[in-house]
């Protein structure tokens, strides 16, 4: 039995997304902003997620008080963002569930009217998933991932016909809370890591993340919804500069998370 089924938009958009991550790290190590670099922004919508209670090594289980990303704040970073000409994905998920959302069409119809040249793409485990809401979805999103929790599940949601690009593979869960336990012995990669071209993750509080292995962000390195500064103003900061630029270099020792990490962006 196949293990993930790919369609061939989601193949022309996975290549492009690679094709922008390339240009943006060239055209930042030539001097250009960070925000003018970026290839992704995923708005955390919240911290909840259906599966939460049965996935004991997602972090989305140990997630806490409810939190919701506010509707002025998702309005002030797709308005900041037109100021840049984004053309680029905005996502919604991070350790959520997005379909959890009762906000989600309307918002990303938001997001379609007011940066028409970005794409907007669902990250989803499925689970309310049917031919109803993908035919809907096909009207306002561009691509759609989904993780199947099982070999019936990758059967069903294979089947379902989505005209849009259309990725899903037999998940398992990776235990990500480890990211958190402690200083590594020995640093596990010294690869160079382009996690801010990869994406700029926005957690419901508006911390911005690390990576998506910042799942506590605890070394967010500044939250874009308090103070006045906007969200290009943020990201174009000097300690957001200086990260990445150490990360190119393949320096992961600049903190712990980094120490401990050997995924490659």
């Amino acid at each position: 039995m196949d293990t993930a089924y790919m369609n061939e938009k989601f193949a022309y958009y996975h290549n492009l997304w690679e094709e922008r991550k390339r240009d943006g790290v060239r055209r930042f190590l030539e001097g250009a902003p960070l925000s003018a670099c970026i290839s992704r922004v995923s708005l955390a919508l919240s911290n909840m997620c259906n599966l939460a209670d049965i996935h004991k090594k997602c972090p989305a289980s140990t997630a806490g008080a409810k939190q919701i990303m506010k509707r002025k704040n998702i309005e002030k970073v797709v308005k900041d963002l037109q100021k840049v000409n984004f053309k680029g994905t905005i996502a919604f998920h991070l350790y959520n569930e997005p379909t959890n959302d009762p906000r989600l069409f309307d918002i990303a119809k938001y997001v379609k009217a007011n940066l028409p040249g970005a794409e907007i793409f669902l990250y989803t485990n499925g689970f309310y998933l049917c031919q109803d809401m993908c035919d809907e979805l096909e009207e306002i999103v561009d691509c759609i991932t989904v993780t199947a929790y099982g070999k019936k599940e990758l059967e069903r949601l294979i089947k379902l016909k989505v005209s849009c690009g259309f990725y899903t593979f037999l998940g398992n869960l990776d235990d990500r809370l480890i990211q958190y336990d402690g200083e590594s012995k020995d640093t596990l990669s010294k690869t160079p890591c382009r996690t801010f071209f990869d994406q700029i993750a926005v957690f419901p509080n508006g911390d911005i993340g690390l990576c998506c292995r910042d799942s506590k962000h605890e070394y967010s390195l500044e939250n874009v919804f308090q103070g006045r500064k906007s969200f290009n103003n943020v990201i174009d900061s000097s300690k957001f500069r200086k990260f990445q630029t150490e990360l190119l270099s393949g320096n992961r020792e600049i903190c712990d998370l980094c120490k401990n990490c050997e995924l490659i962006l």
